[in-house]
């Protein structure tokens, strides 16, 4: 964790809060409103020439919706669960962000989103899109580079392309098919639950 002893470490936490801010609050004046201080001492928070007090750390946290780690520079993701969630499977803090939302729309009745990207997730065929995806982009290149003077290598440059655009649609289809086999039996059963 940064200790706010050194001047880049002023620096680190300013730009910090003022990214986090920018999120919440379009101005410095409005956010120092929220917090009942002036905007000259948001400014200088900003600025890195200097930092609030403890208890006005903890204001900030709430109103940004931040952990103190992450202004501290002891993570980088806003919050500690997204750190956990980040260090475990690699996802980018905006990805654990949209799943953290998707969770709100099941508690709002729909949970199609999180069944399909279940499904996704558990399926093989995603990682076999994924690679098809991969081999598809490296093939690109090679057919962008081929030269259209010599036909023979562009023709069968153009042939690897299109056999991984339809490995790619292949792949895909199978996961389609798979969520919705997995759906199919979901409103199955919750037909067959509400009618007995």
């Amino acid at each position: 964790m940064m200790i706010l002893n050194t001047d880049t470490a002023m620096r680190e936490f300013g730009r910090r809060l003022k990214v986090a801010r920018k999120k919440r609050y379009s101005s410095q004046a409005e956010f120092a409103d929220a917090l009942s201080v002036k905007q000259d001492t948001v400014s200088k928070w900003e600025s890195g020439r200097n930092t609030p007090e403890i208890s006005t750390l903890c204001e900030i946290c709430n109103l940004l919706d931040i952990d103190l780690g992450y202004l501290l520079s002891e993570y980088d993701e806003t919050t500690d669960t997204r750190h956990i969630i980040r260090k475990e499977t690699g996802l980018s803090e905006e990805a654990i962000k949209c799943l953290q939302s998707l969770n709100t729309k099941v508690q709002a009745g729909g949970d199609l989103y999180l069944i399909m990207l279940s499904t996704m997730i558990e399926s093989p065929e995603l990682y076999r899109l994924i690679g098809q995806i991969r081999y598809y982009i490296d093939r690109l290149a090679v057919y962008e580079a081929s030269s259209k003077d010599d036909p023979a290598a562009f023709d069968e440059a153009e042939y690897k392309i299109t056999s991984e655009r339809y490995g790619v649609t292949y792949s895909f289809e199978k996961l389609l098919n798979d969520v919705l086999e997995r759906l199919s039996g979901k409103y199955t059963n919750r037909e067959a639950s509400t009618s007995g």
